[in-house]
């Protein structure tokens, strides 16, 4: 129980952990309701160190992802452990909704994360470029199939 934070910033990081809780699970009147209330669109989760975008992409939350960018989110946000985007997590999980969102406002897809550093072998950011150009070649396909006469 020492470790436990108590008072103002406890509970600060406690509306954070919702807020971002509240994006991954795709309960848009919740995170509305929180952004009214003041939270910070960019705040991260005290423990996974995600942000509500980056989460809300993950998961597939269209609906999150485009709340937070039109109150916002910043776009180029990475986390700490693994050097992710939005888009790298929504690429990563085969998200193609969030994927073109993310796209659409400018999402840099040439950013590289901890995987291209010389740490990890020096790679060159082919694998993560792949996967976005991926998800779009397979978003593009399913624009066309939702285009063609029945």
């Amino acid at each position: 129980a020492a470790l436990r934070p108590r008072g103002p910033a406890a509970r600060t990081v406690r509306d954070a952990d919702k807020f971002v809780e509240a994006c991954s699970s795709g309960n848009v009147r919740e995170v509305a309701w929180r952004v009214l209330k003041g939270q910070h669109v960019d705040a991260r989760h005290s423990f996974l160190g995600l942000t509500g975008l980056q989460v809300a992409a993950r998961q597939g939350q269209d609906t999150v992802v485009e709340l937070l960018l039109q109150e916002g989110a910043a776009l180029e946000l990475v986390h700490a452990a693994t050097g992710n985007t939005a888009l790298h997590f929504a690429a990563g999980a085969g998200r193609v909704g969030a994927v073109k969102i993310l796209l659409g406002k400018g999402a840099n897809k040439h950013v590289r994360n901890c995987m291209d550093s010389t740490r990890f072998g020096g790679g060159t950011g082919e694998h993560a470029r792949d996967q976005v150009e991926c998800t779009e070649a397979r978003a593009a396909r399913k624009a066309c199939k939702g285009d063609a006469p029945v």
